[in-house]
């Protein structure tokens, strides 16, 4: 057993009073500081980081931070170049644009005298404005069915619009020139007026057959010569009107939104179409013309001002 001597019992005593003396402090300091920031807390402020423990930095709470996210976004929304736009505004915006940059793109009428038939659509739609050419979009079945059906015998596209008059005797032009993105921007008035100066072409030039792509473009033409509404009886393929003393057919739109009617009914009403054009009759009274004589003018007043 060790015994201690008097001097170093009186050491371990002042080591013991010193630690017990220094841990008592800090319990004091935690105590002073619990209490500031209780203090704080109770006033709704922020404890200064000279009263917070080493070990803690200030915490922002829950609800605080909430609200600096809502002033910053309230602050992004009053800014009206960040404000955002509904669907319909963004839509109605995009269509304005358009009609701006395809409001003078017209298609020219490729009509010559001596054709077996003549396509009429619509109108030019953005595609066919910014592209110059005839069915020019994409998702239209124009060129797919005009050679399935037999129309023409080699797979063709709109770039070859201007070469069918004189290869296969078939030509093109609208019942309106003024081109849109869809036929909903075009008035039943607008159509009806249009009628009477295709008419005036058909005559001119007089195509074998008027093939009429869309059931729209007979109702408008029908009510311009008869001055009522198609019949209810109305089916697809050859009328017994005419038009300028050509032969009328009708065929549905060929448009890609027009899925009312499937593709394999299209086609048959095409192959009819194919038949009655490439009949040894109408080859054999064609007037004969010569290469490059289509009509590149394009008169065409229907658009309304």
């Amino acid at each position: 057993m060790t015994v201690l001597s008097f001097g170093n019992s009186l050491k371990q005593f002042g080591f013991k009073k010193e630690a017990e003396e220094e841990e008592n402090g800090i319990l004091i300091e935690d105590n002073k500081t619990k209490e500031a920031v209780t203090v704080c807390k109770v006033k709704g402020e922020e404890p200064p980081e000279n009263q917070l423990p080493p070990s803690r930095s200030p915490v922002r709470s829950p609800k605080k931070i909430k609200r600096s996210i809502a002033e910053s976004i309230n602050d992004q929304v009053s800014d009206p170049s960040l404000k955002a736009t509904s669907p319909r505004s963004r839509s109605k915006r995009d269509e304005k644009l358009i009609l701006d940059e395809i409001k003078d793109k017209r298609l020219v009428p490729l009509l010559r005298p001596g054709l077996r038939c003549v396509f009429v659509g619509f109108n030019p739609g953005t595609e066919s404005a910014l592209k110059g050419h005839y069915y020019a979009h994409r998702s239209n079945l124009f060129w797919k069915l005009i050679y399935e059906s037999g129309c023409v015998n080699r797979p063709v596209t709109y770039i070859d619009d201007t070469l069918l008059p004189d290869e296969f005797d078939i030509g093109f032009t609208d019942l309106v020139g003024r081109p849109t993105p869809g036929i909903k921007q075009l008035s039943g008035q607008e159509m009806i007026q249009g009628a009477p100066i295709l008419e005036q072409k058909i005559a001119k030039h007089k195509p074998y057959y008027v093939c009429l792509v869309g059931k729209g473009i007979w109702e408008a033409v029908y009510r311009y010569k008869r001055g009522n509404k198609l019949p209810e009886s109305f089916q697809w393929g050859l009328q017994a009107e005419k038009l300028g003393g050509s032969n009328i057919y009708v065929v549905p739109s060929t448009s890609g939104l027009a899925a009312s009617i499937s593709r394999e009914t299209k086609l048959k009403v095409w192959k009819v179409l194919a038949g009655l054009i490439n009949d040894p009759v109408v080859t054999a009274s064609l007037v004969s013309s010569e290469p490059g004589t289509c009509d590149e003018t394009n008169n065409d007043k229907s658009s309304l001002k």
